[in-house]
């Protein structure tokens, strides 16, 4: 009787599971859908800073990126890039100009030179040498920044991408606090290993003395 009993228990069991397992197999199937259909997406961005600066040097910077895709033009997408440094960009000290020269041709030779008829008429002048474009700062650079931007991407597992929007940015160079907002744009390529999933490596120009190299993973 017990073992009747028993068995009658794991015979009910298992019709239970044999009912619940369509609604399992529909529950996973539909939280895959509602994935798939969901817009937004999410990605990490690692990045190298540069300036035009001669005596800075690049940066590197950890970003977050939350973006949305546009209904019925999937291929058109909003996004937030948050970024902060992780590592500085050395700083190699400030300075002016460099080289040697007036500009104007008005050196001198010496004596022996001029004695013997060997100087010509601009030696010793030259063109004015070169000068670095040096930030006065003395501090190594380090970032935050917040860009909003329209991006697209082209169909296909391999793509391009075009961004254009807005940008703030707040550095530990003065001279670079001067344009802390404006607009950006950017360009890049990219491979897509699932509906969401991406790897793409974008370039941004954050103002005329700021350039941001990003390796970028979506998820």
């Amino acid at each position: 009787m017990k073992l009747k009993k028993t068995t009658l228990s794991l015979s009910a069991m298992v019709l239970i599971g044999a009912l619940s397992a369509p609604a399992f197999a529909e529950d996973a199937e539909d939280a895959k859908d509602k994935k798939r259909d969901d817009p937004t997406y999410s990605a990490i961005r690692l990045t190298s800073v540069s300036t035009d600066f001669d005596n800075l040097g690049s940066a590197v910077n950890l970003g977050f990126t939350i973006g949305i895709k546009i209904p019925k033009l999937s291929f058109l997408a909003a996004e937030i890039d948050l970024s902060s440094t992780l590592i500085p960009g050395e700083n190699s000290g400030s300075g002016g100009v460099i080289g040697g020269g007036n500009g104007n041709g008005s050196g001198s030779c010496d004596p022996a030179s001029e004695l013997l008829g060997l100087c010509t008429p601009n030696e010793g002048g030259g063109n004015g040498g070169g000068s670095a474009n040096n930030t006065s700062d003395g501090d190594d650079l380090r970032l935050n920044t917040v860009g909003i931007f329209a991006t697209g991407r082209t169909p296909g597992n391999f793509y391009a991408t075009g961004r254009v929007g807005y940008r703030f940015v707040e550095s530990t160079i003065d001279e670079l606090n001067e344009e802390q907002t404006g607009s950006a744009w950017g360009v890049g390529a990219g491979y897509r290993y699932s509906a969401k999933g991406l790897v793409e490596l974008t370039y941004t120009q954050y103002g005329s003395d700021l350039s941001y190299l990003s390796l970028v993973v979506a998820y």
